[in-house]
């Protein structure tokens, strides 16, 4: 059955002002952790992919090659990022966890879930149950989206 565009419309409206607030809401949470969200993001989008070219990083994020490489610096100073050339094209720079990145990424995970957890169990049983089922849809929303997003995928 189809739906109709401005239902749409307005279930992307609210959706997107509440994921706004959900970021926000994260990036407070992630301040007395001593990483940016925008640092925590390139983290974690390195960690889905184990190692990428920074371009490829920078595409993902949606930054400029300059802003990424900066933060690749500073990541790679905090012991978080290795950075190192790539084997088939002598300009190209690849970037990776290190095992502290990976502890980095874990704890940024625990802690964005303990935060989520504490206010979802404040919710009520029904509330809670719907959006338990609106999540193999959020999920597939967000599948579509990261495949139209992703390296060598054109927005």
């Amino acid at each position: 059955m189809a739906v109709h565009p401005s239902a749409s419309l307005d279930v992307a409206s609210q959706l997107g002002d509440l994921l706004a607030r959900v970021q926000a809401a994260i990036r407070r949470s992630l301040a007395g952790a001593g990483i940016s969200l925008a640092q925590a993001r390139a983290l974690s989008s390195v960690d889905r992919h184990e190692s990428l070219r920074l371009t490829d990083l920078a595409m993902l994020e949606q930054v400029a090659q300059p802003t990424i490489s900066a933060m690749a610096a500073r990541l790679e100073s905090a012991g978080l990022l290795r950075r190192r050339g790539s084997p088939d094209d002598g300009r190209a720079v690849i970037v990776e966890l290190t095992d502290a990145g990976r502890a980095s990424v874990d704890s940024i995970r625990r802690l964005r879930s303990r935060m989520l957890a504490d206010h979802l169990g404040a919710l009520p049983a029904e509330e809670l149950a719907a959006l338990e089922a609106a999540l193999p849809a959020f999920t597939t929303l967000v599948d579509r989206l990261e495949s139209r997003t992703s390296v060598g995928h054109p927005v």
